[in-house]
């Protein structure tokens, strides 16, 4: 039994990693209806260290993901909605002259924060895009020649939208790499849709409910409001802002909480988790397994040399017929994605309450670890494959260690 020391004096033992896990990946699902898949993989990329990436069409709570992710940790949070005309250094900051002081003064940006919230993405400019590379990758930023390190947990949580591209710059490939996962939401199904659906029917204070975004009639009644008595004000359907005071006997003015959950850690316990995580010991065997499935991914570039494990069969596959054709990707997998998935693995092992990394935890995180940095040719395109479909064809024709 061993245990990890938060800064705080408190102490995240081994066994308590499930709990800690279910607990965060619970209080994203009080808000995120019906994608119990979508939110574990969020907390596992939370607890190895990584950035998210979530992609899919509008309206499927993307955006809404990542901000229960960013708010269950009890930290600093903050929001960049990426634009066309966003600079670098309205992400990162920029040094003002203080003319008192004859001296310039760094004035950081929102990027100082633990948790970003990088909304929209590809909506900026690669030149915008950029300033994100250097604080993904190595934690710090530098303005001005002047290096300013980030908190020590650090995390991107970014969304994009796969259509409407127009006016849309892709992220390039150096950033895609930098992003430990990417995870597609779906539609939710009908039981979850209809759990949507009753959420947004607020409760009026002193009784009845009301549509959350009604309108009046040509009365100025709203359907499902109801009278109240005593000197409470009327309810305003138009400003689900505002808060009732008993106590005060009046409407209050500022804004609720921003936070779509309350936090279920912090900061603290996230480092001591991932360093239980950090801990989990992988067998030689294991090793071979996850090197096979993405060293495979380089050996299908055209023209890419690659050793192939001399023990994994013909050509480098345990199954050569179901093996993806080479020339269907232009680029493989890194090795940080080899670290990544390595990473991601530990937490699910720790998950299921053991300390030793089996295959079963590398192979479900294989396609959201290994899918976004693939680059596709242009035949596979006009062939109609994905990344994900070559990903799961790469671990089809890999053989499972025994």
């Amino acid at each position: 039994m061993s245990s990890v020391r938060q800064p705080d004096g408190g102490q995240v033992r081994d066994e308590g990693f499930p709990e800690a896990f279910e607990r965060i990946a619970s209080t994203i699902e009080t808000a995120v209806q019906g994608k119990p898949d979508q939110v574990r993989l969020a907390v596992t990329c939370l607890l190895a260290g990584g950035h998210l990436l979530i992609e899919d069409l509008p309206g499927v709570g993307k955006t809404l993901l990542a901000r229960c992710l960013a708010a269950s940790v009890q930290a600093s949070m903050k929001r960049i909605q990426f634009t066309p005309d966003l600079l670098p250094s309205d992400i990162t900051g920029t040094d003002i002259y203080r003319p008192r002081s004859n001296e310039r003064e760094f004035m950081p940006g929102p990027v100082f924060a633990h948790v970003v919230l990088a909304d929209e993405i590809n909506r900026a400019t690669p030149r915008a895009q950029s300033a994100l590379l250097e604080a993904m990758e190595e934690h710090h930023v530098t303005v001005g020649g002047v290096t300013h390190p980030l908190p020590e947990m650090f995390l991107v949580v970014a969304t994009q939208n796969p259509v409407d591209m127009d006016g849309t710059y892709p992220l390039p490939e150096a950033q895609l790499d930098r992003f430990l996962m990417r995870i597609r939401m779906g539609y939710p199904d009908f039981a979850a849709e209809k759990r949507v659906l009753a959420a947004k029917v607020a409760t009026v204070p002193g009784g009845g409910a009301v549509a959350e975004h009604g309108r009046p009639d040509e009365n100025g009644r709203v359907a499902g409001h109801q009278a109240r008595a005593g000197s409470e004000p009327a309810y305003d359907p138009l400003a689900p802002d505002r808060a009732w005071l008993p106590r005060d006997g009046q409407w209050s003015d500022h804004r609720r909480e921003a936070r779509p959950v309350t936090a279920a850690t912090s900061e603290a316990e996230v480092l001591a988790l991932r360093g239980i995580a950090r801990r989990t010991t992988v067998k030689d065997p294991v090793y071979d397994y996850l090197l096979r499935i993405t060293r495979a991914t380089r050996r299908l570039v055209a023209g890419q040399s690659d050793d192939p494990d001399p023990r994994s069969g013909r050509n480098g596959w345990a199954r050569p017929a179901v093996a993806p054709s080479v020339g269907s990707l232009v680029l493989g997998a890194s090795p940080r994605a080899s670290v990544g998935l390595l990473h991601a693995a530990q937490v699910r092992a720790r998950v299921a309450g053991r300390d030793s990394v089996y295959p079963e935890d590398i192979k479900p995180l294989a396609v959201p670890v290994l899918a976004h940095r693939l680059s596709l040719s242009s035949a596979a395109v006009l062939a109609g494959r994905n990344a994900e479909d070559i990903v799961e064809e790469v671990l089809a024709a890999v053989a499972v260690p025994r």
